[in-house]
């Protein structure tokens, strides 16, 4: 109730302040709500991006081992038609680039091609 001067009485300022503070409490829960929300769409997003590159490392995964192998064949290939000897300039220059090509996916060929002794190291 108003007294005579205008002013609010004390139980309608505490009345005020509770309602107040059921305000800020509400507002604070929806946005914290909102936030939820946005967080857990933005989890999803990830995951299905997740599963996206690992799909995609799966299937480079495996045409990189199906390139290693193709070489590997090739290299065989080639080893078993050149004749007995010195190796021709067309085996030399495959396995000089199987070696880098190795060389940079981690994967050395090079120990291989010493091992067997029948190339020399490309220049």
């Amino acid at each position: 109730m108003l007294k005579s001067n205008g002013a609010l009485s004390t139980e309608e300022r505490e009345e005020e302040m509770r309602q107040m503070e059921v305000y800020r409490s509400h507002s604070k829960f929806m946005k914290n709500k909102v936030m939820i929300g946005q967080v857990k769409q933005e989890l999803s997003r990830k995951d299905t991006e997740l599963l996206a590159l690992q799909t995609k490392l799966e299937t480079l995964t495996n045409q990189f081992s199906d390139s290693k192998q193709h070489i590997e064949v090739l290299k065989e290939s080639l080893t078993a038609k050149e004749p007995r000897g010195l190796p021709s300039c067309r085996t030399r220059i495959l396995f000089w680039w199987c070696s880098s090509w190795d060389q940079c996916s981690e994967h050395p060929a090079e120990e291989a091609l010493n091992a067997s002794g029948s190339v020399s190291q490309a220049p």
